[in-house]
């Protein structure tokens, strides 16, 4: 007859085993069972307080404030634009001079939201506000004339 310790050190691992392969059989059949989803149910806006301006300011839309403002106190001394709405601009404010980028603030509050040949568009109070370059002196040329472009650079090869 086997003893009862041989019999145990045997049977003790193969229980453990079978009852581990039992729990991951399980577990693979609830993982195969679909889990209801939640119902879809969209709240629906209180009558009367959707605001278009809202929307509008969203997409840059917004009203644009008339010149008397207080960003007036803002002067443009110069610009160098880029083509994708960024670049510098050396604006005066409070007696002093300073360089913004775009999505710089100025000491007002306001944030520089556009950069474009001329003008700056500014974001302050929730509106967009224009501050003008003031006229450009004559000898500042914004495009080269077209005979002063050696041909080598308007055709795009070497001299």
């Amino acid at each position: 007859m086997a003893r009862p310790a041989a019999l145990l050190q045997f049977l003790a691992p193969l229980v453990v085993v079978g009852w581990a392969g039992w729990q991951g059989v399980q577990e693979y059949h609830l993982r195969l069972l679909p889990v209801p989803a939640p119902p879809l149910t969209m709240p629906s806006p209180a009558p009367g307080t959707f605001d278009g301006g809202d929307i509008a300011l969203l997409f840059g839309l917004g009203p644009q404030a008339p010149a008397g403002e207080p960003v007036a106190s803002h002067d443009v001394k110069a610009i160098l634009a880029a083509r994708d709405g960024q670049g510098v601009a050396l604006i005066a404010s409070a007696g002093q001079q300073h360089l913004y980028r775009v999505g710089d603030a100025l000491p007002s509050g306001a944030v520089v939201r556009r950069i474009e040949p001329g003008r700056v568009i500014i974001w302050h109070a929730r509106r967009e506000h224009i501050l003008s370059l003031a006229a450009a002196p004559a000898w500042l040329a914004t495009r080269a004339p077209e005979e002063a472009v050696p041909r080598h650079l308007r055709q795009g090869g070497r001299p």
